[in-house]
């Protein structure tokens, strides 16, 4: 097994791979004149692929906590991008769901986000795309176990 030094490792883990993806990504954004956080974009998209969802099962699809959930729905609600339903059966649960002008807004985003995804992988083949994506997941689920 390769061994990499301490300074890779801790790059890795401070997020800075992550930085240089959300850096280009508030530029495109703002250049379309979109004012949501990258954190709010993907509030919108788990909400676009689910219709609605808990506000437990968005901390599921974002691995982020529920205090942070609130805060990211609380933001957008007041943009009027999403809307929360009082379940019928457990007035306890709330459902999250885009309004028309947040569905509008997330058709917008991912045309940003497809843009950029090709850009940066535009000289990497499926192959070697494949392998990173399966790599991760290993380093993510290693890690769910760590605690």
């Amino acid at each position: 097994m390769e061994t990499i030094n301490n300074a890779e490792v801790l790059t890795i883990f401070a997020g800075i791979m992550s930085e240089k993806i959300k850096r280009p990504f508030h530029r495109a954004l703002a250049q379309e004149g979109i004012t949501i956080s990258f954190e709010q974009c993907l509030i919108l998209s788990c909400l676009s692929d689910n219709n609605k969802a808990t506000q437990q099962t968005l901390c599921q699809l974002t691995h982020k906590d529920k205090p942070s959930i609130t805060r990211l729905v609380d933001k957008l609600e007041t943009k009027d991008l999403v809307k929360r339903i009082t379940d019928k059966k457990d007035r306890r649960k709330n459902h999250i769901c885009l309004t028309s002008s947040g569905y509008a807004l997330c058709i917008k985003t991912q045309n940003v986000v497809q843009r950029l995804f090709h850009q940066a992988v535009a000289n990497i083949d499926e192959l070697q795309l494949n392998e990173c994506r399966n790599v991760l997941q290993n380093i993510m689920q290693n890690l769910a176990t760590v605690g």
